[in-house]
């Protein structure tokens, strides 16, 4: 019989022990399987959602809570609220303006991805203090590790953000439970891996995924590998 799968809140999941990292795609991407099928009142829907996500976020930092990013997660993400502020600048100056994009469900949509979009820089800012940093000791093991593991970067076919952030957990996890939060299934199989061999504490090493705009799941190991769910 199949458990049920119990969702928690960001704010119930880092009241929890230890650091957590936030991967890229928990912040910016999707986590609806039918996204590319949304109409535009859904679409302006998860945009809302975003925001209050990002609400969340700010303020859960605010109280000093255990939330942190690598410095190439931090880059990614500076460079995506860039390019989404583009972005809607594209779509009104070749919908709005052209006449293409009519109504006010149109319009509505404009104005929340664009507040959408101011809130990510605003939010992107504040995990400039959040770059988690290494010790000496710290330094020398992520060294290692990398070069020891960096077949299944090739095997998995992780970007250089998605293995410094894999690795940066595998670090911290030495010396303190360390959780993991993203949706890169390509991660998620790496992870598997890294859990089954002896330089991570299967204890002190997680992993979770996000399904809804507040609702976060834990990635159980498995000793047979092979059996996880993809995450999206």
């Amino acid at each position: 019989m199949v458990e049920p799968q119990i969702l928690k809140s960001l704010e119930n999941l880092v009241d929890g022990d230890g650091v957590f990292l936030l991967d890229t795609c928990v912040i910016v991407s999707s986590y609806f399987d039918n996204e590319k099928r949304m109409d535009i009142l859904e679409k302006t829907e998860k945009a809302e959602g975003d925001i209050k996500f990002f609400g969340i976020l700010k303020e859960l930092i605010k109280k000093n809570k255990e939330i942190y990013f690598t410095p190439s997660v931090v880059c990614e993400l500076n460079k995506r609220a860039y390019d989404h502020q583009k972005s809607i600048g594209k779509k009104k100056s070749k919908g709005v303006m052209c006449g293409n994009m009519r109504g006010d469900n149109l319009l509505n949509f404009y104005r929340t991805t664009k507040k959408r979009n101011t809130e990510l820089k605003r939010v992107t800012q504040m995990f400039e203090d959040r770059i988690i940093k290494l010790s000496d000791e710290e330094t020398v093991f992520y060294k290692s590790i990398n070069l020891l593991f960096e077949g299944l970067k090739l095997r998995w076919k992780l970007s250089d953000a998605d293995w410094e952030f894999l690795c940066y957990g595998a670090v911290l996890s030495n010396n303190k439970e360390t959780s993991l939060i993203s949706n890169d299934n390509g991660i998620l199989s790496a992870w598997h891996s890294f859990m089954r061999s002896p330089y991570c504490d299967r204890e002190k090493f997680n992993f979770y995924g996000r399904r809804e705009q507040n609702g976060f799941i834990q990635v159980k190991h498995d000793l047979d590998y092979g059996r996880h769910v993809a995450l999206v």
